[in-house]
């Protein structure tokens, strides 16, 4: 009785709707929540570590759609992101770590799971899992860890007490989201030649208080940003 269930459903991509039963997927979901009465909605994708199958764009798209959804529900919606290399999915390195996770956070999520720890028996081709088939620590568990207690250390339970307002991207969009324009928030990007990537998260909390976190969207290259607010 002190456990939390929930489902973990399957992300979008384009041809799911017919396995699901469904004609469009944002119906699915409210259909889901409706129907199961969750006080959560929970999904995983792995598109990202493998830019053959959709990449970034599946990836932001997924995010879109369910934050799209869990708006439109009164629910808050989590993440599962990807922490083992299996199939043609690569082995997550700890920018990729933190770039799954901080741009999971700036686009609204509420909570983030990892797939996944422990190694499973056979192993086939999954490898470096946090937790590996020998019981050992891997480097995957120290970068989860690493990551995870500095946000938390940093700002405590706040983004679970936050609400998404606003979801861009700069200089492109990806996942059908938008770019982003000037606002009463933010009225300027400052950044060099070429405009590096960048993802901009806007919140408010139960007092309308604004909050923004900017995220460097590239998993490789650093980068200056400046902002006028």
């Amino acid at each position: 009785p002190n456990l939390h269930p929930f489902a973990n459903l399957l992300p979008f991509f384009p041809g799911i709707e017919q396995r699901a039963g469904t004609d469009t997927w944002p119906n699915y979901l409210d259909e889901y929540v409706q129907k199961s009465n969750a006080d959560l909605i929970s999904y995983d994708c792995y598109v990202q570590m493998n830019p053959g199958q959709g990449g970034w764009h599946n990836y932001y798209e997924n995010l879109r759609l369910y934050r799209e959804a869990a708006l439109r529900n009164g629910v808050p919606f989590w993440n599962t992101t990807l922490s083992v290399g299996h199939f043609n999915y690569r082995c997550p390195t700890f920018n990729e770590i933190r770039w799954q996770f901080n741009t999971t956070i700036a686009s609204g999520a509420h909570g983030i799971l990892w797939f996944f720890y422990y190694m499973r028996q056979p192993h086939s081709n999954y490898r470096l899992s946090p937790i590996d088939e020998h019981w050992n620590k891997t480097e995957t568990y120290d970068s989860i860890r690493r990551v995870q207690k500095s946000f938390n250390r940093m700002y405590g339970d706040l983004f679970t007490h936050l609400a998404a307002t606003r979801v861009t991207f700069y200089p492109e969009a990806f996942g059908g989201g938008e770019v982003w324009t000037p606002n009463k928030l933010v009225s300027k990007l400052h950044t060099g030649e070429p405009k590096p990537p960048l993802l901009i998260g806007e919140f408010s909390d139960l007092q309308g208080r604004p909050y923004v976190m900017l995220v460097n969207n590239s998993m490789t290259d650093n980068v200056r940003v400046g902002l006028t607010f």
